[in-house]
């Protein structure tokens, strides 16, 4: 029997297998995840491939081998990365400097070496459209048409994902004039609006107009049907269009829960606030409902109703004409869903007019508003939020597409919330898309053109309306600001007002401010002009007419203008006016009278001072009702013949007065 063989064999196999062990041993501690922190981030190494690694949580893919590192002394940073074997890019933002090693693990060796020499090491990341996480975000094909499938035209939506690259819609306010809002919505509740002048230390049920608005604890709206402060729908089922349009508009983005908003946020950053205003289905109650949401500080007020005709009221057009010259509000209107005019308010001056398209982006002239007064398209037949946590999936008409222009304004507003409601509707104009076609014009897109006004469309405006282009116009425009005053301040004769603004895109602007009586008859008060910087402080004369609704107008270079969100009140200088007192005699009870125009619930300091010779002091205080009157017992104990003089003051804590008394001549004014 030959053993060598066999035990040759044996060995072979032994060793292959050992081999093997050690590979596979030397892969699996490869794959292995190996946490590590670099400049106070988390990481991990999966295989040869880096991610971020946030509490916990593989996060985005991260390339050691591209870098950039923060320093302060940029050509000592540069010269150390030079010794480290790195190749060098540019430096750029105000001490980065980009570097590049050849692998991924020397990127990390090197990374690790710059730390140690004080720097801060960050590695390059995968970067992707902003996207949302919303379970029904991919049927969402209004925002973002990925795939148009064997039924649907490409391309068709307004490009949502790629304008979140810049602006979530923050800090902007949306009424949503409608047949209620469902405001606990899990999609919404988070962008209802709460009333600043209605909340806090029990404003909210105190049965009191705190706010002076001349609606009592309208903390989240007011509805006009029931003339109550519940903008809540009547019924889900017969009231959902409001809850609808408002999901469309501002739905939470990315939370998690149900479809994406035009300009819900993204994840932890907020999105636009929404006011809901209830209305019912009559022309006097809508526009009841518009001036409302205007008055409360909407910067976008969307109405998705149409009362279609082409005579519509003068009041309706002075109303219009009103809010335009005193207000920088965006109104938003569905253009109407039968054959005939752009309907009210969608046609009147100032208003944007919307008009509805499919996922075909075909428009049907036979059952649709026409006319000039058009001015853009948008998705209808989308997924959106009704009430009671439901959700539905094919929400249509022209009142779907307009929340979505009002959604594309809010994301314009906050990149640049100076824009001007004329900036805002050319930048929307000119972003248009002029593509698809109508039905009934057999695909001749000029078939409903308008003579005398170039790319104007009767049935579609000036094009489908687009996110990203009219968000990154909107970035570049030049506009002004005003950041302060903002509204719901009270102000007294001779008071400082502190009036701050901010600029965009250009410098050296010219600014003239002016300030305006809300009531459309008051001409505007001069307050200065040809200021530059970005603010100024004006003191109001003391015979300033006092009254409420007061707002500041600032007007820049290029008639770019800003107003207050709110309006504030200008009060007389609180006063308190002690009448003189001759002939006193302290041996009996002094009577003092005083004038005031302080809130006569207030109580007040008064203060006798009894001045001896060699100025030696008494006081004698009390705490007295503000009634204009007091008389002070028990004072004969003051009375000697050293004294000289008596001074009596009244004070609430900001406001006084005094008067000095002698025992010989008359009273003096201090």
């Amino acid at each position: 029997m030959q053993l060598r063989p066999y035990l040759t064999s044996l060995a072979l196999l032994l060793s292959a297998q050992a081999s093997f062990g050690q590979a596979f041993t030397e892969v699996m501690e490869e794959a292995k995840p190996v946490p590590y922190t670099l400049s106070d981030n988390q990481y991990i190494q999966i295989g040869d491939k880096h991610f971020r690694y946030e509490n916990g949580v593989k996060g985005s893919q991260v390339f050691p081998e591209h870098f950039v590192i923060q320093a302060k002394d940029t050509e000592r940073a540069r010269s150390d990365m030079e010794n480290a074997g790195i190749e060098l890019g540019e430096s750029f933002c105000f001490g980065l400097i980009e570097g590049t090693a050849k692998t991924a693990k020397a990127g990390l060796d090197v990374a690790r070496q710059l730390e140690k020499l004080g720097y801060k090491v960050y590695f390059d990341a995968v970067v992707d459209f902003a996207s949302a996480n919303d379970p029904l975000f991919p049927s969402q094909w209004n925002l973002d048409m990925s795939d148009p499938g064997p039924y649907c035209a490409a391309d068709t939506d307004i490009n949502a994902p790629q304008a979140w690259w810049y602006s979530y819609g923050s800090d902007v306010s949306i009424a949503v004039v409608d047949s209620g809002v469902d405001y606990n919505h899990e999609d919404l509740r988070e962008a209802i609006w709460r009333n600043p002048g209605e909340s806090g230390d029990g404003k909210e049920k105190n049965g009191i107009d705190d706010d002076g608005n001349g609606f009592i604890d309208d903390v989240y709206g007011w509805d006009f049907n029931g003339n109550d402060n519940n903008p809540y729908p009547e019924t889900w089922s017969a009231y959902k269009h409001g809850t609808q349009v408002s999901g469309i508009a501002a739905a939470r983005t990315s939370n998690g829960k149900g479809i994406a908003g035009v300009a819900g946020g993204m994840g932890r950053y907020s999105g636009s606030t929404l006011i809901p205003v209830r209305t019912g289905a009559n022309l006097i109650q809508m526009f009841k409902s518009i001036c409302y949401a205007v008055q409360s500080g909407a910067q976008v007020v969307n109405v998705s109703m149409a009362w279609q005709t082409d005579q519509p009221y003068q009041w309706t057009l002075d109303v219009a004409e009103y809010i335009n010259r005193n207000y920088n509000t965006v109104l938003v209107g569905a253009a109407g869903n039968s054959s005939g005019p752009v309907g009210v308010p969608a046609r009147l001056p100032g208003a944007l007019a919307v008009t509805q398209t499919g996922c075909t982006n075909k428009t049907y002239s036979s059952s649709i508003a026409t006319g000039p007064e058009m001015d853009l398209t948008a998705p209808a037949y989308v997924p959106t939020t009704e009430p009671g946590n439901r959700y539905s999936s094919s929400f249509s008409g022209t009142s779907a597409a307009a929340p979505h222009v009002s959604g594309i304004v809010a994301l314009m507003l906050a990149v640049n919330p100076g824009l001007t409601r004329d900036q805002i509707t050319d930048i929307l104009r000119d972003t248009a898309i002029k593509d698809g076609y109508d039905v009934d014009a057999q695909g001749d897109i000029n078939y409903y053109a308008i003579p005398g006004s170039p790319g104007l469309s009767a049935i579609r405006g000036y094009g489908r309306a687009r996110a990203d282009e009219a968000v990154t116009q909107a970035l570049e425009a030049w506009t002004v600001h005003l950041t302060s005053p903002n509204g719901l301040e009270t102000y007294h004769q001779g008071d400082w007002i502190d009036i701050n603004w901010d600029e965009f895109n250009f410098p050296d602007n010219v600014i003239t401010i002016d300030l305006l009586k809300d009531d459309g008859k008051t001409s505007p008060y001069r307050i200065a002009s040809g200021i530059y910087g970005l603010g100024m402080s004006w003191q109001i004369p003391d015979d300033f007419k006092p009254g409420n609704d007061y707002r500041i107008k600032i007007t820049g270079r290029d008639n770019t203008v800003s107003y207050s969100d709110r309006t504030f009140s200008i009060l007389e200088r609180p006063r308190i006016e002690i009448n003189p007192i001759c002939g006193v005699d302290l041996q009996k009870p002094l009577g003092i009278n005083w004038k005031s125009n302080l809130d006569g619930s207030k109580y007040l300091n008064l203060d006798f001072t009894f001045t001896y010779f060699e100025d030696y002091q008494q006081t004698k205080s009390y705490v007295v009702p503000n009634i204009g009157t007091f008389l002070a017992k028990n004072i004969s104990q003051y009375d000697s013949p050293a004294l000289r003089s008596l001074d009596i003051t009244l004070s609430d804590g900001d406001v006084s007065d005094s008067i000095r008394i002698t025992r010989f001549k008359l009273c003096e004014w201090k």
